[in-house]
């Protein structure tokens, strides 16, 4: 199938004033996602941070990346879970903050063939758009059980 470039993907989120205010997120076709300011901003928590959706967006493209080139590899696999920590930091020449790190751990379950899942996972981190798309820096690990 040949996709037509650019695609485009629109969501929305509407908030009440006040910090402790937590709000909500939604594209056109899914439920709305809690949204807050995380307890380290001094916000009440209880809800996804942009910092959470960030990390989930880097992981989320890279997984799905992955399972569109495992498909048409015909690698099959248990199952994949990531881990990722973000790192928030202050950007001194830029006199911001910014997400300066993000450290993502894959573990890919009984993968057949082991070896080809490995390449196609590399080669789906090396290709995600989220993660090609920030300048944030990028580390990965593999494990393979």
């Amino acid at each position: 199938m040949t996709k037509q470039f650019p695609l485009f993907f629109e969501i929305e989120a509407s908030s009440e004033s006040g910090i402790d205010k937590n709000w909500v997120a939604k594209n056109t076709d899914s439920d709305p996602v809690p949204i807050a300011i995380p307890p380290e901003f001094s916000g009440p928590g209880k809800g996804y941070s942009p910092e959470d959706l960030f990390a989930m967006a880097c992981v989320n493209c890279m997984i799905a990346t992955f399972k569109v080139y495992a498909q048409h590899a015909n690698i099959q696999f248990q199952n994949i879970t990531a881990r990722a920590t973000v790192t928030v930091d202050k950007d001194l020449s830029a006199h911001c903050l910014c997400m300066s790190n993000i450290d993502v751990t894959f573990t890919l379950k009984a993968p057949s063939p082991a070896e080809k899942a490995k390449l196609t996972l590399e080669k789906a981190i090396k290709d995600c758009a989220v993660c090609n798309s920030i300048k944030s820096v990028k580390s990965y690990h593999i494990n393979i059980e």
